[in-house]
Formats: C-alpha cells, structure tokens, sequence
C-alpha cells in the first residue's frame, strides 16, 4: 500500500468517525429540543411534591408543542421576569377558565378572581405560602412553557411517575404489609417490630448479596437473625471463615448471640455437593421455633450467581414452607438478575424499582441501601475472602445497593 492510499485510509476512518460522533449530537440535540430532556428542581415552592434539595426529573415536550399541558400538570417554565432563570410550578388554570386565589396567605384570607387570558397560562407552587407565581407576576404565555414534567429520577426512594405523590412507606415496611394484616399493631399504631430469619449459604454470602436488606431491617429496629448452612470450608478454612461472619455481622448491627452457624457434614461447602434440603426443612422449622420468627429471607431458586449451594438453601426453605402447619411464616427470596444488571452498580436500582413498582399484588419490594459503605467494611471483615476481584464485586455489583424480594408462594 502506498503511502498515499494509507493516508487516504486514515483519513476516511477519520471522517467516517466524525460523521458518527456528529450524527450522536444531532440526535441528542434532537431528543433533548423536541422530544425529552433531565431538569434539576430545588427550592420550597414545590413542597411536598418536591424536596427542597435537587431533584432529577425528565420532561417531556411534545405535550407543550401540541398544547396538550393543562391544569394539574407540573411544567418547567421560563420566569416572566427573568428570561434566563427557569422555575417549576403547577399549572392551575388555562386560557377561559376563572381562577380564584388567595392573595396573601399568610397573612390573610383575601381572594380575587381573573380569568385567564388567550394564549396564557395560571401556574402556582404547591408550596402556596412559599412561592412567587402568577399571584405576583401574572398569567404566563403558554410559549414560555418548557416542558412537562413527567418522571423522577432521584432521589431513588421517590423513583416514579409525576402525577402521583411520591411513596411515603418505609420501603422496609412495605415488606411486612401482608404480614401485619394479620397481627395486630402497637398502641402508636406503627407496625410492630418483626423478627426476620436470612439463611444463607456461607460465611460472607450476607454481606455480598444481602446487605441492603440487613441495613434497612436493622436500622428500623427489626430482629435480623442468620442462619448460614456451612462453615465455607471448602478450602479447608472453615474455622476462620465463621469468626469472620461473626465479625462482619457485628459491623452489620446483627448481635453476634443472633447468628447460627452449621457445620453438619450434610451441608460441606463446594460445587457438586447436593445438600439434604429435608434435613434443612427440619432445622429450619426448629430454628423459626426456637426464636419465634415471623419472616423468611433467602436466595430464589437461581442462588444470584447459581452455585448449588445457594440452589439448595432456596429448596430447603421452599420445602419448609410446603411442610410446615404455620400459616403466619412468610417467606421471601433476592430475586436474581441478568449479568449486565448484575454488575450495573447503582444503575440497577431504577431497574428494581421499576420492576418492584409493576409487580402484581406486591409480590415484589425493593430494598435500597442507605449505607454502602457499610456493606463494604462488612465484606473487608472477611479478610480471607478478601482478594482484589471480590473488591471490585463490592463495588460494581448492584446487590450491594439494592435488593429485589419476591415472595414465595406454596
């Protein structure tokens, strides 16, 4: 090849890269002009519907171009007053209807009515006492409206459609709903404290994978106990394997007295061990006996990662549920996700919530972790699974910030 047909090559692969990258703004100049576009909201005029710290949400603007926002809508608009600052307000009224507002709320009860005029729009905060909207500027113009907003982003916890008050149930608490149908509550009337059974596999399965539930469980003064079937002694470091799930969950906040550890020659760490899940049907119900628990947590019928080990402790805990006579057990599993989800990080926790949120009859709650860091030092107590790529789980894997249960019917 010459030299010039190289140059020629290189240069093509050049202009073939620009036409690509140039081709990528377009269509994000596009989306985000006509289509659909992230905005931040701050401030207290939008209380309760939005925190006074930043919010991320979406708007969407083909409703504004084709004159479909109305009264109830969320909107992002250009200020009236200042071109370059935009607010978001809640839009009252449209052109023909009469508006009735009180002007001052907090210091009278004076109202007046308009009505809107053509072409023009009556936004107000939900924050009345706490807003400058067109009780101080005026109806808007309808061409100053920029966007309909339609979904939060963040906060996770408030994950969702607009049009809908953001979720004001514990999420931990959601978990127990149709448990407490049945129980009676405290004298507050808050749903009483529960005590929760997580088996487990091994040492070290509590902090790779269920953290976020251990973390919101504790932190709402619920009684997490833990049941891990081995010693994880495959490598023939059992015993130091069990004093640093000890360890790990102390960091945790589950009291030390709270956690069982096996070491039954019918449940040996290793792939190609088939553990009796009769034997473990038969510990369980004593264990739930013993300690009158109320919730079963362990892993779904893929184990997260599929060793058979995991496989195995969901069978247990299935046959249990099939054989026992206690109709007030419930029994819930972390539902296994796809690699790329596996390994998304937090990304995944819209994933979940999204998936949580269109679950049939609850059958599904998302857990998020409100303290990763301290997932990470449970996990780095286990000093002899510590190794580089087990790092890097920890801080890439979505199951350290989120959890997905799902319920287990017989």
């Amino acid at each position: 090849m010459s030299l010039f047909q190289q140059w020629a090559f290189i240069v093509k692969e050049a202009l073939d890269k620009s036409f690509l990258v140039a081709k990528f703004f377009c269509a994000l100049h596009v989306t985000n002009t006509y289509l659909c576009s992230p905005a931040l909201v701050q401030g207290p005029s939008m209380l309760p519907t939005f925190n006074l710290t930043n919010e991320l949400v979406l708007l969407e603007r083909i409703s504004i171009r084709n004159g479909k926002a109305g009264p109830g809508d969320v909107v992002v608009l250009r200020s009236p007053e200042n071109p370059r600052k935009c607010v978001t307000k809640r839009i009252i009224g449209k052109e023909g209807d009469n508006i009735t507002y009180i002007v001052d709320p907090k210091n009278s009860d004076k109202t007046e009515t308009l009505t809107v005029p053509k072409g023009h729009v009556w936004v107000q905060g939900d924050n009345i006492y706490n807003s400058y909207d067109s009780r101080h500027f005026g109806p808007v113009p309808y061409g100053l409206l920029q966007g309909k907003v339609f979904w939060r982003i963040w906060p996770a916890g408030a994950f969702g459609s607009i049009g809908r008050r953001p979720e004001t149930v514990d999420p931990a608490l959601k978990l127990f709903r149709s448990y407490s149908s049945r129980t009676s509550r405290d004298n507050a009337g808050s749903l009483q404290k529960r005590n929760v059974l997580l088996v487990i596999a091994h040492p070290d399965d509590e902090s790779m994978f269920f953290s976020p539930t251990i973390n919101q469980l504790t932190s709402r003064g619920h009684n997490v106990h833990i049941l891990c079937m081995s010693i994880g002694n495959a490598d023939g470091i059992g015993n130091v394997r069990k004093e640093e799930l000890y360890s790990a969950s102390a960091t945790l906040k589950v009291p030390i007295q709270q956690v069982t550890i096996m070491d039954h020659p019918d449940f040996q760490d290793g792939f190609g061990k088939i553990w009796n899940t009769s034997l473990l049907s038969n510990i369980l119900e004593k264990k739930i006996h013993d300690d009158a628990i109320d919730i079963i947590i362990t892993f779904d019928n893929y184990g997260v990662s599929g060793h058979c080990n995991h496989r195995d402790v969901h069978l247990g805990v299935q046959r249990f549920m099939l054989d026992t006579s206690q109709r007030d057990i419930e029994a819930w599993e972390l539902v296994s996700t796809n690699i790329i989800r596996k390994y998304s990080g937090p990304v995944d926790i819209w994933f979940s919530l999204w998936s949580a949120q269109n679950s049939l009859n609850g059958q599904m709650h998302c857990l998020l972790n409100e303290n990763p860091r301290r997932s990470y030092a449970a996990m780095s107590r286990h000093l002899s699974q510590w190794v580089w790529f087990r790092k890097l789980f920890v801080s890439f894997s979505s199951y350290t910030y989120v959890n997905t249960l799902r319920k287990i019917n017989t």
